[in-house]
């Protein structure tokens, strides 16, 4: 190996292990976090530290919605959309990584204009797919260079980390409310329970007698529900109960 040669070698080593450096400590950064707008308020921040992204998309399924994140110029934007971009849903039908220079990016699917702004050069689509679903979609941009390989390998290396963090802290909240619906409601009806009831009221007495505005309390009950319930049997009832 000449000197030069070796030079070189050795810059791109450094190059490379302050990649590694920027990249571990951002993912230490962001793994406690469950607050999605700071996670990617941080990655908006610091992703040029360890490789040539300067504009992103991410957007991962939540059950019947889709939270969509874009980050551009260090500043990140959160969204929750029932339908899909044209460009989101094409590639997540596909669940196939794509890599376009820019000059070569198709009319149709339109890609989001923070995607192809002044300066991008490339553009890459990367799906994640778990038992066979995309359940996540990102779009990665590069400023006045396309994608180096080390560019692609640490893309590669943390967006699998930031999509399934995302994907987890959606899931998570899910299962939470879910929890907490079930615990509180009626599973026939839908209605609140007796205990939810009772809390609700106790905090509305409470405002009633802080503000001086008054409290209206309305009870309903069904006529004859026994009948319905003794000639047609429980099932009927419990239909009664849900359209009452």
């Amino acid at each position: 190996m000449s000197s030069r040669d070796s030079v070189k070698w050795n810059d791109r080593t450094t190059q490379q292990l302050v990649n590694y450096e920027a990249l571990f400590r951002l993912i230490d950064e962001i793994h406690p976090l469950d607050d999605i707008s700071e996670i990617a308020g941080l990655i908006a921040r610091q992703w040029k530290y360890f490789a040539n992204v300067a504009a992103w998309r991410l957007v991962v399924q939540n059950d019947e919605t889709y939270t969509v994140i874009d980050g551009s110029r260090g500043q990140a934007v959160l969204d929750t959309v029932e339908l899909l971009s044209s460009w989101d849903a094409h590639f997540m039908r596909n669940r196939l990584p794509v890599l376009y220079s820019v000059s070569d990016i198709p009319e149709s699917p339109s890609v989001p204009e923070h995607l192809v702004a002044k300066g991008i050069s490339q553009v890459s689509v990367i799906p994640f797919v778990k038992m066979d679903v995309c359940y996540a979609l990102l779009t990665v941009a590069a400023l006045h260079e396309p994608f180096s390989d080390i560019d692609k390998k640490f893309i590669r290396l943390f967006s699998s980390h930031f999509a399934g963090l995302v994907h987890t802290i959606l899931l998570q909240r899910r299962t939470k409310d879910s929890l907490i619906r079930r615990a509180s409601h009626d599973f026939l009806t839908g209605m609140l329970n007796r205990e939810a009831i009772m809390e609700r009221l106790d905090i509305f007495f409470r405002l009633s007698k802080r503000t001086g505005e008054p409290l209206s309390i309305l009870i309903a009950d069904i006529d004859h529900f026994k009948q319905v319930n003794d000639t047609f049997g429980h099932l009927a009832g419990d239909k009664v109960l849900q359209s009452v």
